[in-house]
């Protein structure tokens, strides 16, 4: 487990060669948070997600399930388990994967 504070959360343009544009491609936005969550980077997850869902962006189960994934490689199981409650409210599907997620961050905190 890392200390939890990984990389700070960088400009998005530094995150994202191809530019925040490149979010409006939910498959581009997904293996963008898939990288981050291996590279155990949540706060730079937590931003892409944030950006996405303020600027009205689709987001789904998989886009949740790479944030929740890179809080439980951070050690941030507190964040991991606020983005099951943000998934609930705004309608977006919780699966066997997602709960699996929130599990193992939660063992690793």
């Amino acid at each position: 487990c890392s200390d939890g504070m990984g990389q700070p959360p960088r400009d998005l343009s530094q995150l994202l060669p191809q530019g925040v544009r490149a979010l409006r491609d939910p498959r581009h936005a997904t293996t963008v948070l898939i990288g981050l969550a291996k590279k155990r980077q949540a706060a730079n997850a937590l931003s892409i997600l944030g950006y996405m869902k303020s600027n009205k962006l689709e987001t789904n189960f998989y886009h949740f399930n790479s944030a929740i994934s890179a809080c439980e490689k951070s050690c941030q199981w507190g964040q991991g388990l606020h983005l099951l409650d943000v998934m609930k409210e705004g309608a977006v599907s919780l699966t066997v994967v997602t709960y699996g997620a929130a599990i193992c961050a939660c063992e690793k905190g």
